[in-house]
């Protein structure tokens, strides 16, 4: 208990803690230097943190005011008003679910050669934004994090918050590519994977701050995906700070609803607002944000976080649940998640909410090798 305490980030960052605590390897390095340390102290030496910039001249007692996060964009484009070819089997698609998936006839007609993805998931020449235009396709964006925090950040593996929240994004992302190449559909779809999430998702914050207008007014709604992988039943919750009366936010439930009920796993709405600042005696202090989706809603985007997690934590326990024990996933849960909330998202994109077709099913199902490889690797290593 004592052993779990002590490696717990919320024991070293309450607020009356003003500088940080980690924990780190012992090694022969980091034993000399606390060697050198000591000595110096017994001499009445005094220290002081120093670090050498990017310029070259050394700075002495400077903070840091800002997190280096390099965040990852992909695109799968939307394409054309005719039916879906004719490879589209039949037990995906019937006749009248061919009428539901017509569009808009002035809707641009995008070459096959501009999709990302391949049928097998594997990555080609990053597909350009589509182009600013009266007719491009709404775009629906798809969003996680990377990134893990833990007192001792060598061990912050965070093979659920956020590793399987990575692992679900990528095979989202291999799935709803196959799903677009074989039926036309109504929205562009932007995958967008965040570093800094553990630093008040600077990362996100940061890329809403320098993406193109354009791009960001074509977009029609953002889901982000956070901590998939837990094995707390089977309930998963839609996080959201829209009205729960919106009808884009009603239909995304809905189609969640119809997608998971043939595997018996259930979903519920909070609309509660979720930000929250980290010190509340710290008047103008900057918002804390618990959920991805937060900062995307402070910037008016329609938005929402899927997990399985049914309740906003506290900052710290947000932390926190990246850290040192957070080493395992239930990985038959993950994947039967995966498959719910891509027939979930397809059925949105294709509004067939009320259909009884199964569009995420045979060679279109959860490819476990493809995400155990990913689970693994994302268990393995700090990031």
């Amino acid at each position: 208990e004592l052993e779990a305490s002590l490696l717990s980030p919320s024991s070293f960052a309450a607020p009356s803690i003003r500088f940080p605590v980690f924990f780190a390897t012992e090694t022969e390095e980091l034993l000399e230097m606390e060697h050198v340390v000591n000595e110096g102290f017994a001499n009445g030496m005094q220290y002081q943190l120093s670090f050498t910039p990017s310029d070259g001249q050394p700075a002495v007692g400077t903070q840091f005011k800002s997190v280096t996060a390099r965040n990852f964009q992909a695109w799968i484009p939307g394409s054309a008003t005719q039916k879906p070819s004719s490879t589209v089997n039949d037990a995906v698609f019937d006749d009248e679910d061919y009428e539901s998936l017509e569009t808009d006839p002035d809707m641009e007609v995008l070459d096959e050669e501009d999709e990302d993805l391949d049928m097998d998931g594997e990555v080609e020449s990053p597909a350009p934004a589509p182009s600013s235009s009266s007719n491009r396709l709404p775009t629906i964006a798809i969003v996680s994090h990377y990134d893990t925090l833990a007192a001792a950040p060598s061990m912050a593996v965070g093979a659920d918050s956020n590793g399987s929240g990575v692992t679900v994004f990528l095979e989202l992302m291999r799935l709803l590519s196959a799903l677009y190449a074989r039926a036309s559909a109504p929205y562009d779809l932007l995958f967008l994977l965040t570093g800094a999430g553990h630093a008040n998702f600077a990362g996100t914050t940061d890329w809403l701050s320098t993406s193109d207008q354009s791009l960001l007014k074509g977009i029609d709604m953002v889901i982000c995906l956070d901590s998939l992988g837990g094995d707390n039943g089977d309930v998963l919750t839609l996080h959201s700070n829209a009205n729960v009366k919106n009808a884009n936010i009603q239909s995304l439930l809905q189609a969640f609803e119809d997608a998971f009920a043939v595997t018996g796993i259930r979903i519920q709405l909070d609309d509660s607002e979720e930000t929250t600042s980290l010190d509340p005696d710290d008047e103008g202090e900057e918002d804390t944000y618990l959920w991805q989706h937060e900062p995307f809603a402070a910037s008016r985007f329609l938005s929402a976080t899927l997990t399985a997690r049914n309740s906003s934590p506290s900052y710290l326990k947000r932390s926190a649940a990246g850290g040192v024990y957070d080493t395992k996933v239930d990985f038959n849960q993950l994947v039967r998640r995966t498959t719910a909330i891509a027939e979930g998202i397809a059925r949105f994109i294709y509004r067939l909410s009320a259909s009884k077709t199964k569009l995420i099913s045979g060679s279109l199902a959860a490819n476990r090798e493809f995400m155990k490889s990913w689970s693994d690797l994302l268990s393995s290593r700090p990031r």
